[in-house]
């Protein structure tokens, strides 16, 4: 499976669907960049993310590091799926600054 983004009604909002890894990268990043470039807080709906790798998570932590530059939260991820769960769960235990989970 692909991946699909949609953008939804909320500005800087989008879901995600499928498979976030290397050939994926390029596009979120640069779909997620311009977003953060006007100032928009990121939500992404990864409830439908089937699969996701270091470059998934790479691109995940740029994004939020990336948004930081003012202290605040930049980057929600909303219903992390199974697989986003326990990527997070395995690699990043104490959470990542700039990155929010919401169920």
């Amino acid at each position: 499976m692909q991946l699909n983004i949609t953008p939804t009604d909320e500005p800087g909002g989008f879901r995600i669907e499928g498979e976030l890894d290397l050939s994926a990268e390029p596009v979120l990043t640069s779909l997620m960049a311009d977003a953060l470039a006007k100032g928009h807080v990121i939500t992404l709906d990864v409830s439908a993310v089937s699969f996701i790798d270091s470059s998934g998570l790479r691109a995940l932590l740029t994004l939020a590091s990336k948004g930081r530059a003012d202290g605040a939260t930049r980057v929600v991820l909303v219903k992390p799926s199974e697989a986003v769960q326990r990527l997070l769960e395995l690699t990043l235990p104490g959470g990542v600054p700039g990155l929010e989970i919401r169920d």
